[in-house]
């Protein structure tokens, strides 16, 4: 006999005694019921000799059930309050575990974003130490400046850049163009949009740390000479340029990158640069010129940096290539 079908006895059992004693009880009860029931015909009789109602005759029953269903409800009694305290325990567990819980995805959150930073920090710096750097060490004119085709100007630079970095430097390349304006926002636009064509003007190399590219790089520039050229400033009293009234003065400029990877991260990292043409000798921007000064310097007209008359070709050997005080970066 297994454990429940004993304790199914046992509740049976108890319930049969639980009757049994009933039945005598109610038997007592009846046996109550007569005396009562006599006593009230004995109060409907006349008085007694003293004249005094006789009292009414209290009846009172006790039902006793059996030790073991009085134990059986007893202990369904416990376990209901039980149930009711475990009840309002179990809520206050739960929330405290939901917070607690809470807290540790918080701190984990946290603990995460400063881990994720802390190795984004120092894979940068890695890279930043370990990685190639292309750095531009050398620019000079490679042909004559011609204007020997009409409405145009002719020219071509070696550009010379070094890798400074311990990495190898990979897919190196140039982009470049010229331009014959020294504004400033016009140079910054050419530069933009001549570094994004994604055109190569020499085969791509492979540089090693401490090599140059030697003279692989130029930049053959051919450019239209506009129609109109604002010259005011080469007339007048404090003019920086003398020249002939009715010349075109041009400034040849040079803007363009040179871009290269990393085998590591096969990122595409750039090296901008501007150049502008200058001669050799020549006087400064600021210098006040006179006729007097003028023909110590050449009887026809005087130069300063940047600036040339369209019309007069210029050989290489009196040629500089100068970098310009903005356009360099590097990423």
């Amino acid at each position: 006999m297994t454990g429940k079908e004993r304790r199914e006895r046992d509740f049976a059992q108890a319930i049969l005694n639980t009757l049994t004693g009933l039945r005598a009880d109610l038997t007592s009860l009846k046996a109550s019921l007569d005396k009562h029931i006599e006593a009230i015909r004995e109060q409907t009789k006349p008085t007694d000799r003293n004249g005094q109602p006789q009292p009414p005759v209290a009846i009172r029953t006790t039902l006793e059930l059996p030790e073991e269903a009085r134990e059986y409800y007893r202990s369904k009694g416990r376990q209901g309050a039980g149930k009711k305290i475990w009840r309002a325990t179990k809520k206050t567990l739960q929330i405290a575990a939901v917070l607690v819980a809470l807290a540790l995805a918080i701190l984990t959150y946290r603990t995460l974003v400063q881990v994720t930073r802390q190795a984004d920090a120092a894979q940068r710096q890695l890279e930043a130490t370990d990685r190639p750097w292309m750095k531009i060490t050398d620019a000079k004119p490679l042909y004559d400046l011609s204007f020997s085709t009409i409405n145009k100007a002719t020219v071509a630079i070696v550009i010379v850049a070094k890798n400074i970095g311990r990495s190898v430097a990979l897919d190196v390349g140039i982009h470049g163009s010229m331009t014959l304006t020294e504004d400033e926002r016009g140079l910054y636009k050419e530069q933009l949009d001549t570094c994004s064509r994604g055109a190569f003007l020499s085969p791509l190399l492979t540089v090693f740390p401490n090599d140059d590219t030697d003279n692989t790089f130029f930049i053959y520039g051919v450019v239209d000479i506009p129609a109109k050229i604002d010259h005011s400033f080469t007339t007048g009293r404090d003019a920086p340029i003398l020249a002939p009234r009715n010349s075109k003065l041009v400034a040849p400029t040079f803007v363009g990158c040179i871009t290269y990877t990393y085998p590591s991260t096969r990122k595409t990292h750039y090296s901008g640069f501007r150049f502008g043409l200058e001669y050799k000798e020549m006087l400064p921007r600021d210098a006040h010129l006179d006729r007097f000064t003028a023909q110590m310097f050449n009887k026809d007209h005087v130069h300063i940096a940047g600036y040339f008359v369209v019309g007069r070709d210029v050989s290489k050997e009196k040629l500089l290539v100068e970098r310009f005080f903005s356009g360099f970066y590097a990423n």
